[in-house]
């Protein structure tokens, strides 16, 4: 076993930790949330040693610096004592105590079996950097996605391989010309999104 298997290994290790038993378990939710943070950094270290570092940095920013940091401000707004005192009035912690463990427990040994799983061939269409192992002996492409998705997927990544630039300069390049339009209907929906939470705040 080489230094990147055991990097790996031991950060899906501390992943799963973080994510299944101090998460699922933990019964303060200011804990659980920089577990959850904590869950993050692992993922987003394994994508950077896999050779994904935008992927990586991405989920920094996105996952660890907005969406975790909303989740501690929210948890800090509420009233976390009145919370806890109707629970146990209402006999909730009971029933969350009683589902919690073999929930996180199933999940735990679903990874784990996902992890020891032998995919090697997937990891190689998905992760390899040669593009001809993705067509079979008739040059026909071999993997699941539709033929659009296919031609799209080969022409993102011709196009950052090709290129003298860095990953993250191919990879702005090619947003905001050949994949604009798919960049603004994402804005759109995302603004549709926001609009709608507005306006069940204040039909609320």
């Amino acid at each position: 076993m080489t230094i990147t298997w055991g990097l790996f290994y031991l950060l899906s290790g501390l992943g799963i930790i973080s994510g299944v038993l101090t998460i699922i378990m933990g019964k303060n939710p200011i804990n659980s949330v920089v577990y959850l943070v904590f869950c993050f950094v692992n993922c987003a270290a394994v994508f950077i040693l896999m050779g994904i570092s935008l992927l990586g940095f991405i989920y920094i920013i996105v996952y660890v610096g907005a969406i975790a940091i909303l989740f501690i401000f929210v948890i800090m707004m509420m009233d976390l004592r009145n919370l806890t005192e109707s629970n146990l009035m209402s006999g909730h912690k009971t029933f969350f105590s009683f589902y919690n463990y073999p929930l996180a427990l199933i999940i735990a040994i679903t990874t784990l079996l996902l992890v020891m799983k032998d995919n090697s061939h997937a990891v190689s269409v998905l992760f390899d950097t040669n593009i001809s192992d993705m067509r079979d002996a008739h040059g026909v492409l071999v993997h699941d996605f539709t033929t659009w998705e296919r031609i799209q997927g080969i022409h993102w990544y011709s196009s950052i391989q090709n290129s003298m630039n860095s990953v993250l300069h191919s990879v702005g390049y090619l947003l905001y010309t050949d994949f604009l339009s798919l960049l603004l209907l994402a804005s759109l929906v995302l603004l549709m999104v926001m609009i709608s939470v507005i306006a069940l705040i204040k039909i609320g």
